[in-house]
């Protein structure tokens, strides 16, 4: 189905299975919901599967008018007016990387919609922490892209942007793995739109959504691979979250 806002945004959405509501926020912050149809269909034995495409990522439309600012707010609402168009509360949330952070401020601000959370490889929820994210699946780049990595930093200029972005993500995602051969399957899947990437994080500054997390109210599982790239200060940092939070856990994969 499909949605249109006021603001002018049209939202594409995907309902699959039968059974409790279950919600998926995809990463980016551009990426489309692909990517999560491989491993996460098998729910639909026993849950109602809701897939997104949050505004400006796959075939989601943005905002018509260019001063209306995208971002992390713009998304948590418009998926809490697509839950209210459809019916839906009480559901479950899986958010993924980006989609993540768009989960809790979802349950934070609409407490009613969300009755239980799973977080997979929350990056550390600030801005800084989402660059270290890329900058620590950089330094794991095996051969031959690091190479290539390298070359690409000086060559990158006489490439289209999207090209440029294409190829660099690509690059990104072998060193974010433990296994290379999931990237076969998953890559076709990925769309990047730097225009999109930049529409949403400008707006939102040198963010910290620190706070909201150590708030959380739903019931949380939060979990991340013990090879996925989020350094020590991430680890310290969902530690931290686990000691404050009574209804959150984390679980290393």
């Amino acid at each position: 189905g499909e949605m249109t806002f006021a603001d002018g945004p049209v939202m594409h959405y995907w309902l699959h299975g039968s059974g409790t509501p279950l919600l998926f926020l995809p990463d980016g912050p551009d990426y489309p919901h692909d990517y999560l149809r491989l491993p996460l269909d098998r729910f639909s034995d026993d849950h109602l599967l809701l897939y997104v495409d949050l505004p400006g990522r796959g075939l989601s439309a943005g905002p018509k008018d260019p001063s209306v600012p995208m971002g992390l707010e713009h998304d948590v609402q418009s998926v809490a007016t697509m839950l209210a168009r459809l019916n839906l509360r009480d559901i479950h949330v899986y958010g993924h990387g980006y989609g993540a952070m768009v989960g809790v401020r979802l349950a934070d601000k609409h407490p009613k919609l969300v009755s239980r959370m799973v977080l997979d490889n929350s990056p550390r929820p600030t801005l800084e922490g989402l660059q270290s994210r890329m900058n620590i699946a950089a330094s794991r780049v095996p051969e031959p892209w690091s190479h290539d990595l390298e070359w690409f930093k000086t060559a990158g200029p006489r490439f289209s942007p999207e090209v440029y972005d294409r190829w660099l993500s690509m690059a990104l995602m072998t060193g974010a793995v433990s296994n290379l051969a999931v990237v076969v399957d998953l890559w076709p899947r990925f769309r990047t739109r730097p225009d999109t990437r930049r529409a949403v994080l400008e707006p939102m500054g040198a963010f910290d959504f620190r706070p909201i997390f150590e708030r959380i109210e739903t019931p949380t599982l939060m979990i991340f691979g013990a090879d996925a790239p989020v350094g020590e200060a991430g680890l310290e940092w969902r530690s931290n979250v686990n000691h404050r939070v009574g209804t959150l856990r984390v679980q290393v994969i």
